[in-house]
């Protein structure tokens, strides 16, 4: 029984750790920048930095 035990233990630290390293995966590609950052850094930058109107 102890056998099964040590068996049923390791697989499943082995599948935990695995389940792991998959959504650190997924979460690491969910932090690719957005595609329109560069838009909204330019608008926030003639926002506050562009030509005043007089």
């Amino acid at each position: 029984m102890s056998k099964k035990m040590k068996l049923f233990k390791v697989s499943f630290i082995g599948f935990m750790l695995l389940l792991t390293g998959g959504l650190l995966a997924a979460r690491s590609n969910a932090d690719v920048s957005d595609p329109n950052l560069g838009i909204v850094e330019k608008v926030i930058k003639l926002q506050f930095n562009g030509p005043d109107k007089r």
